[in-house]
């Protein structure tokens, strides 16, 4: 399926498959086209797969980024969000935070998330699987200096606590205490850098004193 070494024709499946999926209008066709969803779950396990999927701008990540805000069966949805897992805890194996970060793989997943803040799961049809899967993603991503940038912008220490006080799933509130560990653990760093600063002039100035 990944055409591996073979030039032009790498990954061409794969972008094949997620043009499938995402530009099916026909409710029918849809149906028949599911268990694409799981192949690119599996494809996105794969360095070469996980390429194509970022490649040329990101342009297939989009296409999923935009077929996960629409309608549809549990089991796309949940595939679809393990792709996005997979491909954000491929960034640091592939040298790929850039390529992610230019998918806008990020912000459709923190929004995607923050749709889930306050209403139950018929509401917002994200399930266990699709918040567990997500939140991974988001703790792969925060152990990158990069990356975690982007999620500090986009305010996802503040969404996550959120969702940790209404979440009643105790794998998902295990992710996000392991999340919030990483951004608490930054905070603490970013603190003691300040502190350090701060007590540098005194220290010079003691040093000249004891010169004079």
């Amino acid at each position: 399926l990944l055409q591996k070494g073979k030039g032009p024709l790498e990954g061409f499946f794969v972008t094949w498959i997620v043009q499938a999926l995402a530009n099916c209008e026909d409710e029918a066709r849809r149906a028949d086209l599911e268990y694409f969803a799981a192949v690119l779950t599996n494809v996105s396990q794969d360095p070469v797969g996980r390429k194509v999927l970022f490649e040329s701008e990101g342009a297939n990540m989009k296409a999923l980024n935009k077929e996960l805000r629409v309608a549809q069966s549990a089991f796309r949805r949940e595939s679809l969000c393990k792709v996005v897992r997979n491909a954000f805890m491929g960034c640091a194996k592939d040298d790929a935070v850039a390529e992610c970060l230019e998918s806008e793989a990020i912000e459709t997943s923190v929004s995607l998330l923050s749709g889930t803040m306050g209403k139950g799961e018929e509401e917002h049809g994200l399930s266990v699987v699709c918040r567990r899967a997500l939140l991974e993603g988001i703790l792969c991503l925060a152990g990158l200096e990069e990356a975690r940038k982007v999620l500090w912008s986009e305010k996802v220490p503040e969404i996550l606590q959120k969702i940790y006080e209404t979440e009643t799933d105790e794998e998902v509130n295990e992710v996000l205490e392991r999340c919030a560990n990483v951004f608490i653990e930054e905070s603490g760093n970013l603190a003691d850098d300040d502190e350090e600063e701060e007590a540098a002039p005194e220290e010079k100035v003691g040093q000249v004193e004891e010169l004079d």
